[in-house]
This record gives structure tokens, sequence and C-alpha cells, in this order.
């Protein structure tokens, strides 16, 4: 049995995971099969059989007047926003100096980007559940406790109208209410199961939910009862680790099979595919009809989407890119510059309609760049697994930098 940690520790990638082995069958290239199968040998004979401690990494949200920013991996900080910029820390979750009840409160790791929604922010760790909290104080409103949820939780929560979606490394999907995190109507307390490990995260549309899984499937269920809606889900012969929608007919599929897919929410047909140059293990930027991503071999892609998938530019970045790129729309003088940011970490400046680069800038002794950018006010902020926090301003084609953010810097 081949671990998916295993194969992930060969390309050298972050794993979000504990001690224990992945046990869904992942779909390996045959080229790759001898070469994981002779490291997974290796590391069972050394003792390390996929013992890794989870990082935590998660894109931060701005929604005036706070950005809700995942430092050190287990705390979320409430910061003030002045013209655009960090101010000063309002709350820190978990402050058990703030909150007694919050005093035993034992965060592993938060993969999951903050989601806002009035004074309300829904945020999930990687094993200690999912959380409520006050967007005024940082208190908890209520948690459906890791204790009570098969797997843990390594992805963004889905989210429309009263619901949140999440699923597991075990392949438990679950639908709750944002009232108060109970079963939505149609799911109860153990969600919906798969053979596979769910690392993308799960996406409402209307009345469905799509989950992709570890395995290479795409599935559409139902959302009042988690009935199969498709008559087969689509599949590829390679891991689905992100799943975006792009509009009401069309999902993003990136996999770890080199392509990315363009899927049909109607029925799961292919309307285009593209073959990166490795694995794609990431959300897109989009604007209109084009959506831009980089992959693991650094390559960074914008791709027409019109009518199926035409490429139109690539840009070789230094190392792999595993986060996000950011939109900045209508910077003086450049138009829209997409903002990428590579593993070393390099942030890169680049014409968004051409791909012509115009600036790169190392960060020095911040970490990796593995969480999504998020573009805000003409700039786009950069969060580091150092617990960092850099703002890339394309105006000037500068990154400013490390912001400090209460006492976490």
């Amino acid at each position: 049995m081949v671990s998916i940690l295993i194969l992930l520790a060969a390309r050298g990638a972050a794993i979000p995971f504990r001690g224990d082995w992945y046990h869904g069958g992942v779909k390996l290239p045959r080229f790759l099969a001898a070469a994981f199968l002779a490291v997974a040998i290796a590391l069972v004979a050394a003792g390390c059989a996929g013992v890794a401690n989870p990082e935590g990494w998660a894109s931060p949200a701005v929604s005036e007047p706070s950005a809700y920013i995942v430092l050190k991996k287990d705390k979320l900080y409430a910061v003030d926003l002045q013209d655009g910029s960090l101010g000063a820390t309002r709350w820190v979750f978990p402050d058990k100096n703030r909150h007694p009840d919050q005093d035993k409160l034992d965060l592993r790791a938060i993969y999951s980007t903050p989601v806002v929604e009035g004074d309300t922010i829904y945020v999930a760790d990687y094993e200690a559940g999912v959380f409520a909290i006050s967007a005024d104080d940082g208190s908890v409103r209520w948690r459906v406790r890791g204790d009570d949820i098969s797997g843990n939780v390594g992805h963004d929560l889905g989210v429309s109208g009263d619901f949140l979606a999440f699923g597991t490394t075990d392949g438990h999907v679950y639908v709750i209410k944002k009232q108060d995190g109970s079963p939505a109507p149609g799911w109860d307390t153990k969600g919906r199961t798969f053979d596979d490990g769910i690392w993308a995260t799960p996406v409402i549309a209307g009345d469905r939910v799509f989950v992709a899984t570890m395995g290479g499937a795409l599935h559409a269920l139902s959302l009042s009862d988690g009935a199969e809606l498709w008559s087969q889900p689509f599949e590829v012969d390679g891991a689905i680790a992100a799943l975006t929608l792009l509009d009401e007919e069309r999902l993003f599929v990136p996999s770890l099979n080199k392509y990315v897919y363009i899927v049909a929410t109607s029925d799961g047909s292919v309307l285009g595919e593209f073959k990166a140059s490795d694995w794609v293990w990431t959300e897109p930027a989009v604007k209109g009809e084009r959506v831009y991503f980089g992959d693991f071999s650094g390559n960074v892609y914008a791709l027409d989407i019109t009518n199926g998938i035409e490429p139109v530019w690539e840009f070789a970045a230094g190392q792999k890119v595993k986060s996000g790129p950011a939109i900045v729309e209508n910077v003086r003088d450049l138009g829209d510059v997409l903002v990428v940011a590579d593993n070393d970490p390099v942030v890169y400046f680049l014409n968004a309609e051409t791909g012509e680069r115009l600036n790169a800038v190392p960060i020095e002794d911040a970490g990796r760049v593995r969480a999504g950018l998020t573009a805000f006010e003409g700039r786009a902020y950069v969060v580091t697994t150092g617990g960092k926090v850099f703002a890339a301003e394309p105006e000037r084609l500068a990154v400013v930098g490390p912001i400090a953010v209460g006492g976490a810097q």
C-alpha cells in the first residue's frame, strides 16, 4: 500500500497529516509508481512511516473594516484596516486570557480561510473542528468538535446560503447549518462517506454540493439529502486536491495528473482540458473568461475558457507554485497585474494580459508561501508559513513587510 504521505514527500510537498497513513487509493501515473515505492520502502526502513506534523496555512480574509489572518499556524488575528493597510489587532483566537472558556482549546493547524459573514467568522481547525466566532470579540458562538468528526479538515469551508460544507482526510463530507452547527436537513451527524480522503474544498452551488476526492473522483450531491445527482462521477487518474466553481455551469478541476479540466456542473462532462508541466494543486485567480494558476514545476499559466480551454501565455517562475495568485485590477499605467508567489518565496508581478514579468521580489527569512494571495484595494497580501505578512504593491512593483500584526511578528 502506498501512502499519499509518501507520495507527497517524494514531491517535496508539505503534508497536512498527523502520524497516520492515508488509506485511499490514489491513482499514480505508471512511470511514478516504482520511484514512490522505493521512497516508501526507504522511509519505512528508517522508521519514518508517515510521521508528519500539520503546518497550517490559510489565505487572509478581508472584509472592511477588518482583515482576518491566520498566523503561527494555529492563531486567528482580527486586524483593523487603515486606508487599505493593516492596523491594530482587535482580538486573537483562541485567547484564554480574554475568554476563560478557551483555556483548554488546543488548535493544531488552520488550513481554512476565515469565512466572514456579517458579525460571524467561520473557520475550521485541522483537529479541533469547526467554529463560529464573534467578529466583535473573538468569542465562540458554537463549535462542531473534532472528536465528533471522522478525520481531519485540511481545506477551506464551502459556504452558501444557510449552510457550510467540509470534507475530511477520512473521506467524510458534512453539511451543517451556519446558525448553530447542527446537520443540515437531510444530513446526519455522520455525513456522507467516500472511499478516498478529501482535501479539496466542497463547493455548494444552488441545490448541489460538489465533492472531489484524492482518488480522482468528482461527485455531484443533492444538498437536500446527499444523494448522487450524476449518472456517474467525473473521474481522472490523479488525485483532485482543489476545486473551484467558475459559474453556475462550470467547475475548475485541477489534478495531480498534471491536467486541469473545465467540467460541466450539469452532468460532469469535460468542456475542456489542459496539460500543465507538473502537478496543479491550487485554486486559480479568475477574471472574466481567463483563469490563472501555477504548477509544481514553477510554471504560471493563463488560459482562455470562453469555449473549452485555449492557452494564452505561460511564465516560468523559479520554484513550484502552491499558492493561488491574485489579480490587482486597473493599476496605473500597467492595467491588471497578476501577483504570484513561488515556494522560495519570490513574489512576481506579471502583466495579466501578456504574461510579461514586471518585477520579481525575493522575500527573505519568511518561510514558504502556500496559502493563496488575497487582493484588496491595490495590494495583494501574502502570508508565509513563518507567520509573516507582506503586502505586494503593483503600483510600485514592490513588496512591503513583514508587517507587524499584534505581537505575532
